[in-house]
């Protein structure tokens, strides 16, 4: 009789992608992993509701976002939201939710909420270990974009990685901390194999009923280095990178092969768990080649940037790699502020996204500016020319966009038909039901 349950999120992975990458480099533990039982899931049809922070809740809550709202990493915070952790929960059974998006929920003392890196939530029953080694996660995981990094949390990462990374793994850390050196995306997938490594250990007492894990890395570098990779390659893509963004060398390493290289030691773990449990992966979305790149970009540090318009405000958080919320004492300061930053303009069109909520005392922000950041020597502000291309950095190229379908494989269900929605799997699958 097959125990507990495995939940692996795959954030994003593109199937053809990952099927020619798994042939031509022969991958034999994701090709197995795909001859499971396979659906489609299908979602949202306007583009700006395919965020994996809108998605996600549809997953674990049974909603689309027309009913669960969910607009903004972060927004669950404000909702009691019913979801498949608290189905599982039920008779008294624990769970384990590693890093689950935008997503919040009652816990039982009995289980384990490991809030997404972006959320800045604690982790909630966990011991002062754990608390640390995700204190050190969520700072690696919104600092990858800078190029220096904090010598505390090396030495913090070196310490828990001799505690959770599992000997088979020692060489494949070993090669992309040396990669990381010069090579960004090579953090990204250094973090999800060590998640990985950690969420396996916190398994290994049987004691969840379900557990599930976020994994971001495979998003992130399709996101902003498929141009680079073989598989686009063979696909026939005609786009480039830059050198002055990715350079010769990581055309070299191909960093899709990488970190597809790294899910297919995930996924021999979890062939070798299949035999006693159930296993199920998910990617929620999947991602597609966008044909038409454009820059994405952050503001370098906050401070600078909001002294330099002189604003009153509590504090900010940031979320993901691009966007911060600013929370403010009362609705002067906010409201001075939202005037302020909604005065900067480039060709007549605003800097930034924003959106405020009277009702948090806050605003998110987002840049909005996609072109090259040389022309950003003369940004409007107050009848004013500033010098924007010091306060911004380059988050990405975006070499590929979101996409509505996803996909599914589990060893334990079979579907009758082709495609599902993704509001629907976790009924199908253990017969959830949604709680308005």
């Amino acid at each position: 009789m097959k125990k507990n349950f495995f939940a692996i999120n795959f954030n994003e992975v593109n199937l053809e992608w990952l099927k020619k990458t798994s042939s031509r480099f022969n991958f034999k533990n994701i090709n197995k992993l795909l001859k499971l039982n396979f659906v489609i899931t299908t979602s949202e049809k306007k583009y700006q509701n395919l965020e994996p922070w809108i998605q996600w809740p549809t997953y674990y809550l049974g909603k689309s976002f027309n009913e669960h709202k969910l607009f903004h990493l972060g927004d669950s915070d404000s909702f009691q939201n019913y979801s498949i952790y608290n189905f599982f929960q039920k008779n008294n059974n624990a769970i384990l939710a590693m890093a689950p998006m935008n997503t919040s929920f009652e816990v039982k003392k009995n289980s384990l909420l490991i809030h997404d890196p972006w959320s800045k939530n604690p982790v909630i029953n966990g011991n002062s270990n754990i608390n640390s080694l995700w204190n050190t996660i969520c700072y690696f995981v919104n600092e990858n974009s800078n190029s220096s990094i904090n010598i505390k949390f090396i030495f913090l990462l070196l310490i828990n990685l001799f505690k959770f990374a599992r000997l088979r793994n020692y060489q494949t850390y070993v090669k992309l901390l040396f990669l990381s050196v010069f090579f960004k995306w090579a953090r990204a997938i250094f973090l999800d194999l060590f998640l990985f490594d950690i969420y396996y250990s916190l398994t290994k007492s049987k004691k969840y009923k379900y557990a599930s894990i976020f994994l971001n890395a495979g998003a992130h570098i399709q996101h902003h280095y498929l141009y680079d990779s073989y598989a686009y390659k063979k696909m026939g893509g005609k786009q480039q990178n830059p050198l002055s963004y990715s350079s010769r060398f990581t055309k070299f390493f191909d960093p899709l092969y990488q970190v597809y290289k790294v899910y297919d030691h995930i996924a021999y773990d979890l062939i070798k768990l299949s035999k006693d449990n159930c296993i199920e992966v998910t990617t929620g979305l999947q991602q597609k080649e966008n044909l038409y790149p454009y820059f994405q970009y952050r503001i370098k540090n906050y401070q600078k940037f909001f002294s330099l318009f002189n604003i009153t405000y509590s504090h900010f958080e940031k979320k993901m790699s691009r966007d911060v919320y600013i929370y403010f004492n009362n609705n002067e300061e906010l409201n001075t502020a939202k005037e302020k930053i909604l005065s900067f303009s480039h060709n007549k069109k605003p800097l930034f996204k924003i959106r405020s909520s009277q009702k948090n005392m806050s605003l998110f922000m987002q840049v909005a500016y996609r072109d090259n950041l040389n022309a950003l020597q003369n940004v409007k502000f107050l009848k004013k020319n500033v010098d924007f291309r010091d306060l911004l950095t380059i988050v990405s190229i975006e070499n590929a966009i979101h996409q509505p379908n996803g996909w599914h494989v589990n060893n334990f269900h079979k579907f009758n038909k082709k495609k599902i929605p993704l509001k629907n799997l976790t009924k199908e699958l253990y017969g959830f039901k949604k709680k308005k």
